[in-house]
């Protein structure tokens, strides 16, 4: 009776399979231990016993893992002879398995298991260990026997003849499985035997390779075909064939195979027949096929995310470095204005540091504002006819005095018809404004920006020329992208967040039009070409708002000023005062509940961002009073955005300012709100 070896890690798993196999075999099951394991196979070792220690062995996917050196040792011992192992293991086990993995082990079986399918397997695997055996000990007779060759040759073609033509039920086993068993003579050469499954993996019948020998080669994939027929004939007679390769189903479809096969020892020099298997290994390669490319894809998803890390920690940098910049001053010269040391002009000249500090600390802030909006498509339009002459004047009005303090000429040219265009005016002087910013900041002292504005077909072209530094051919590509800076170290020249070009294209979009740049290279200057479409039609355009003070007197007027800093407080209440109003002050939502409730004021200034009850909270309360209903009120906030714009005046507010303020825009806010509500 064989025995089999039963080398499995889970106990109800050796307990299942020894059920199904003990009626027909001597099983051996020992407890799973890798010191079992390793003695049980060196006693295999010992080939000269008569009682060997098994005839097949079914190992676990764990248990081959850590002992497959002694597999291998126990499979070369007994060489010539034939001595399976056959793997159980999962479809998830088999997509990793090593070829180091797959060289140890004859065949496989993929769980959930079938009974039929196991005593199926192990038949075969022993009937071709049995054959091995026979094998061998004709050839031990036919040594021992050398001069009687007459019986040695009858011996042979039984031997021959034994494993040429199958029993009945190794022909049933053969025809129930998945693989294709093949047998072939590699003198004639032809078929003696193959399983139908021939069919289903290369699509052609199996008497089309019965009538002939080269319908398996002629279905290989034409990229493999030249390789797997040398390396049949050169390897399979060794012993060592194995080999993965593609066939060309008949129905057109790759389907990728593993075929191995063995030669038979009969004593005969050279061997001529060979046995062998041919499993269908499509999905696992699908799969293998790495998995290679979701680690390509996360290692390019790895690459990208550290170059937008790389570049989001200097763009960090360069906005701590920007916005730290102009606090220097501010701090200093304040620290000096409050300990008395300036005098006279001094006094005027820090004033007017700070000042201009804090404006570009503002302008910074608003362009992270604008980009904020930009990327959530936020950013609304006010759409109008405007005439594009007085943009770009007001423009250069803007930005007159930095370029006069760098002795930078600034020349303009129209050529008619005058350009008008559909869009917002205060966004298309945003786009000119920080093209000539641009130009100022790179251009020397002494040099030159022209700004051309013309008509090109449907078009409405702004150029702004300058000759500044210019810009490289490597960046050219890269400069209006956001958080791009060209010079982005600790040594470069010019400040910046590198936000402003960004902007520009994506406003000038918004209108429809293109922005494009170009420059000779560095030192050369640089030329910005904006395209609007033009109006449809030439209507009276409508030129910026005006610029004078709007009339105001808060002589007498209540306002409540709810702020939990104490210092904007005191700003707003001394501005205020300084128009004569009558200014409250409180710290908290509720002081101005209670205050109100008091005495109604006639307006009502609040902060946003605050403890407990913020701006929001207390402006639906206010509402919610009698006293509160039509209570003007304005929001006097931090939060910059559009979408805290349209939250303040869901809340109840009628205006929504952003700090910081200047005092004539606050004033002239409050002016306007008063007499719209006949105050």
């Amino acid at each position: 009776m064989s025995r089999i070896l039963l080398l499995l890690e889970h106990q109800r798993n050796r307990s299942l399979l020894a059920e199904w196999l003990t009626s027909r075999y001597e099983v051996i099951a020992p407890d799973w231990q890798p010191e079992t394991i390793t003695q049980l196979l060196q006693a295999s070792r010992a080939t000269q016993s008569p009682s060997p220690a098994f005839d097949l062995c079914i190992i676990g996917s764990v248990a081959l893992d850590q002992v497959w050196q002694q597999v291998q040792a126990c499979r070369a011992a007994e060489q010539p002879v034939f001595l399976p192992f056959l793997l159980v293991t999962s479809r998830l086990d088999v997509k990793y398995m090593t070829r180091a993995l797959w060289q140890t082990i004859d065949e496989l079986i993929v769980q959930p298991i079938e009974k039929a399918e196991l005593q199926a397997r192990v038949e075969i695997l022993l009937r071709s260990r049995q054959l091995s055996l026979e094998l061998k000990a004709v050839n031990q007779k036919l040594e021992q026997q050398v001069s009687a060759r007459q019986k040695a040759e009858v011996v042979r073609d039984k031997a021959i003849s034994a494993q040429r033509y199958s029993d009945e039920r190794f022909r049933q086993i053969a025809e129930t499985i998945r693989n294709v068993f093949w047998m072939i003579d590699l003198i004639e050469p032809r078929i003696l035997y193959v399983s139908p499954a021939y069919q289903q993996i290369w699509g052609r019948s199996c008497e089309s390779l019965y009538d002939n020998f080269r319908d398996w080669i002629d279905g290989i994939h034409p990229e493999d075909r030249s390789r797997i027929e040398a390396a049949f004939y050169q390897r399979a007679i060794a012993g060592n064939y194995d080999e993965e390769f593609r066939v060309v189903h008949s129905d057109g479809t790759i389907r990728w195979v593993r075929d191995r096969g063995f030669p038979i020892y009969d004593g005969t020099n050279p061997v001529h027949q060979v046995v062998g298997i041919t499993e269908d290994i499509t999905e696992r390669v699908q799969a293998e096929a790495e998995r290679e490319q979701l680690l390509v894809r996360e290692r390019e998803a790895r690459e990208q995310a550290e170059s937008a890390n790389r570049i989001k920690d200097e763009f960090l940098a360069v906005v701590s470095h920007e916005l730290r910049t102009p606090m220097n001053p501010i701090l200093g010269w304040s620290r000096l204005l409050h300990q008395g040391r300036l005098k006279g002009e001094r006094i005027t000249d820090a004033i007017a540091t700070i000042e201009r500090n804090a404006q570009l600390q503002v302008q910074l802030i608003d362009d992270l504002l604008d980009i904020s909006r930009i990327l959530r498509g936020k950013m609304s339009l006010t759409m109008m006819t405007v005439d594009l002459k007085s943009i770009v004047a007001s423009a250069i009005e803007t930005v007159r005095l930095g370029a006069e303090a760098k002795s930078i000429t600034i020349v303009t040219t129209h050529t008619p018809p005058l350009a008008t265009v559909t869009g917002d005016p205060g966004r298309l002087q945003q786009v000119l404004w920080n093209l000539l910013s641009n130009a100022v900041k790179f251009t020397p002292n002494g040099g030159q920006i022209a700004v051309d504005l013309v008509s090109v077909g449907t078009d409405a072209q702004i150029q702004v020329t300058d000759t500044g530094k210019g810009i490289s051919a490597e960046f050219l590509p890269y400069v209006f992208e956001h958080f791009r800076q060209e010079d982005g170290a600790t040594t470069r020249k010019f400040g910046g967040l590198g936000l402003g070009l960004a902007i520009v294209r994506q406003i000038t979009e918004l209108h429809g039009g293109t922005v494009s740049v170009d420059s000779p290279g560095e030192g050369k200057g640089s030329v910005f070409t904006v395209k609007i479409p033009l109006a449809p039609q030439v209507v009276e355009a409508a030129a910026l708002p005006p610029t004078t003070e709007p009339v105001r007197n808060l002589r007498g007027i209540q306002v409540l000023v709810v702020d939990d800093e104490v210092d904007s407080r005191e700003f707003i209440a001394f501005v205020l005062e300084q128009e004569q109003a009558i200014v409250t002050l409180v710290a908290s939502g509720f002081e101005a509940v209670q205050a109100i409730e008091r005495s109604r004021p006639d307006l009502i200034i609040s902060d946003i961002g605050m403890p407990e009850m913020d701006g929001y909270m207390l402006m639906q309360r206010i509402r919610a009073m009698p006293e509160g209903r039509d209570l003007p009120a304005v929001a006097l906030t931090a939060y910059a955005g559009e979408l805290d714009q349209h939250h303040a005046i869901a809340a109840g507010f009628h205006r929504h300012l952003t700090k910081p303020v200047a005092p004539n825009d606050l004033l002239d806010s409050i002016a306007t709100l008063l007499k719209a509500d006949g105050s």
